[in-house]
Parts: C-alpha cells; sequence; structure tokens
C-alpha cells in the first residue's frame, strides 16, 4: 500500500515544478519583449532625431543661401555636408530595422514601413538640395536660391510629418508590448498564488483527515462506553 505523505510529496513537487516552469518562460518572454521595446525606443529616439537633423539641415541651407560666402565656414560637426551625412545613415537604420520585421507584418509596423517609403522622396529631395548646395559656388546658388529655398521647405514639412506618424506608431507599440509584460507578470503572481493555496490545502488536507478520524474513533470509544455503562447499569438493577 503506498503512503498518503509520498502521494503528498510527489503531488506538490509536481506543483513547485510547474510553478517554476510557468516563472522562466514568463521570464524568458518579458526578456524578449525588454530586448524588442529597447529597438523600439531606439528607433523612436533616431525617428525623432531626424526630424530635428531636418530642421537644422533646412536652417543651415537657408543661412547658407543668404550668405553663400559661409559654405565652407563653421563648425564641422555643424557643417552641412555633416548634418546631411549623419540624416542620410538614420535614415538607411529606420529603413532596414523596419524591413527586418518578418512576415506577417503587424499593422502598426505596416504604417511606419508606408511612412517612411512616402518620406523616401523628400528625404532624398533634402539630401541632394544640401549637397547641391555644399557643392555649388556663389554664382550658382544666387541662380538656383529661390527653387533650393521653396524645395527644401517643402520637402522638410513633408518630412516632418511622415517622421511624427512614424514615431507615433513606434510609440503605440512601445505601449502594447509594455501591457503584455503586465499581464504575464500578473500571470505569473496568479499561478504563484494558485500554487501556495494549492500547496497550503495538500498539507492541511490530510491533518483535517487525521482530525476527523480521531474524532470519529473518539465518538465511537464514547457510544461503546455508554453502551457498556448502560449494560452494567442494568446487570446491577437486576
Amino acid at each position: 500500500m503506498k503512503s498518503p505523505f509520498r502521494k503528498l510529496i510527489r503531488i506538490s513537487v509536481v506543483l513547485f515544478v510547474l510553478v517554476l516552469l510557468f516563472n522562466f518562460f514568463g521570464y524568458y518572454i518579458n526578456h524578449i519583449r525588454s530586448l524588442e521595446s529597447k529597438e523600439l525606443i531606439e528607433a523612436i529616439n533616431r525617428s525623432g532625431h531626424q526630424q530635428t537633423l531636418c530642421q537644422r539641415i533646412a536652417k543651415q541651407a537657408l543661412l547658407t543661401l543668404d550668405h553663400p560666402e559661409r559654405i565652407r565656414e563653421g563648425i564641422p560637426s555643424d557643417s552641412l555636408a555633416n548634418l546631411t551625412d549623419i540624416f542620410e545613415a538614420n535614415q538607411n537604420i529606420l529603413v532596414q530595422q523596419v524591413n527586418a520585421t518578418p512576415t506577417p507584418v503587424p499593422q502598426k509596423v505596416f504604417e511606419i514601413k508606408l511612412a517612411l517609403q512616402t518620406a523616401q522622396p523628400y528625404f532624398q529631395s533634402i539630401t541632394d538640395i544640401a549637397r547641391e548646395i555644399t557643392q555649388s559656388d556663389s554664382a550658382m546658388l544666387l541662380i538656383n536660391r529661390k527653387l533650393y529655398i521653396r524645395d527644401m521647405l517643402t520637402a522638410e514639412s513633408k518630412y516632418n510629418e511622415l517622421m511624427s506618424n512614424v514615431n507615433a506608431n513606434y510609440s503605440a507599440i512601445v505601449q502594447e508590448k509594455s501591457g503584455d509584460m503586465a499581464e504575464i507578470d500578473t500571470g505569473k503572481l496568479f499561478f504563484l498564488i494558485l500554487a501556495i493555496v494549492g500547496l497550503i490545502i495538500l498539507v492541511l488536507e490530510p491533518a483535517f483527515k487525521k482530525g476527523e478520524r480521531n474524532y470519529k474513533e473518539l465518538q465511537k470509544a464514547r457510544n461503546e462506553l455508554l453502551n457498556e455503562k448502560k449494560f452494567l447499569a442494568s446487570i446491577l438493577q437486576s
């Protein structure tokens, strides 16, 4: 006959292992989600930086068009050519990141991809004008000044509007993932509490059964004593 205590230990071990497995997978999923969230936050920062770079390029281009003699002046880190290089490198990273998303592509990622594709002509216009300005002489700048200003301002406005959409969609994805991580943490806590309650029940149940069995035995013994007392009393009376 198997010992009830041995059965209790087996059930407790199974519950403990289930809790460990659930928490392990929960931790693993949250770890993956946190890495994804880190990449998304970097994308948000990069898209926001692109808007700032776009404004700085437009401002530097307008200053250069107003003062052609400043084409090769200024601090290297603030030069129009340097800003354009950074602007182009960041845009390539954003495009590569969204294109690396495996199919099926979520709706928000699809909207980001669409916004980047729509922004590409305006991005190209900004970089082309900036490079033409840095490579042209004063005479050419005077000839094309109005055209450059008009196209640069138009491209800047459209590009920043689309990058705001990119930023908003990335932020929405981060919020969704944060909500999923919170749900997993809540599930881990609930399952842990449930397992603890189960273990308590398993520990207390044998005690209750033993107490009930002892109570029944006491009642039986009491009844037997009462019967014997009645029997003795009847003998004495007779």
